[in-house]
Parts: structure tokens; sequence; C-alpha cells
């Protein structure tokens, strides 16, 4: 009884030590409202559609590798990964809240992320150079 006691144990203590891969989806909507210009200025690379819908949506694929558990979900709530908007005018301005994301740095080493970023955009709108899209002139 004691030998599976101690392999429990160790099987326990083991299994909060692990590193690996962390993943999670983040998904961010913004309202047009009176906004006939959308702006982004955007960290990273980002994959822009166009879809049905009246709203933007940002969805932020996040993925950190050889770190502990609970990085990942301090980074969310820091906002490493979030999108802020800003309406100027009849412009809404979404940008990175975290323009820098310096490294991370862990007792393994440094860690590899990957972000990946898609943002659907109402289909009404138009592309006018690769930030800015904007809705047609009503007649």
């Amino acid at each position: 009884m004691k030998k599976t006691g101690y392999a429990l144990c160790a099987w326990l203590l083991c299994s909060t030590l692990l590193y690996g891969q962390h993943q999670r989806y983040i998904h961010q909507t913004f309202q047009l409202d009176t906004a006939t210009i959308l702006q982004l200025d955007l960290y990273g690379d980002y994959v822009a559609e166009s879809w049905v819908g009246n709203t933007i949506l940002i969805e932020t694929k996040v993925s950190l590798y050889d770190i502990a558990p609970g990085v990942l979900d301090y980074f969310i709530g820091e906002g490493r990964y979030a999108t802020e908007a800003t309406l100027e005018g009849n412009t809404l301005r979404l940008v990175s809240k975290d323009n820098l994301r310096r490294t991370l740095k862990t007792a393994k080493g440094i860690s590899r992320e990957e972000v990946e970023v898609r943002i659907y955009i109402p289909e009404a709108m138009q592309p006018l150079g690769p930030n800015t899209w904007a809705l047609p002139p009503e007649d």
C-alpha cells in the first residue's frame, strides 16, 4: 500500500511540473456603429476575410510551447493578445494593446510562441489599402 501511495505522489508531482504546448482561441467583436472606415494597426501578420456579419470579429489562435500551464492564462489576462478600439470621427481604429511582445523566457529557455490572427470584416466594406476598409457611400 505504501508503494502505491509513493508512486501516486511521484506521479502527481511530475504531472504538475510538466511543460508542454498550451493553445487557446481568443475572440473579440467590435461594432461599427457610426464608423464608415476601418483601420487596422495590429502586431504581426493577419488574414482578413469578408463575412456576412455586421460586426468585426477578431479570432486569435495562440500556441505557446515549453511553458507552465498558467502562463498562457496570465498573458491573456494581461492583454498580450488583446485589440483595443478607438472611434475617431467616422474611423474605427483597431490597435494591438501590446505592440512589443517580448520573447518569453522560461526556466527551460525561450518558449516558442505562435500567434495566428484572422479578422472577419463585414462584406459590405471594401478594401481601400492594405490596412483600411470603408463602407461604400450611400446613394
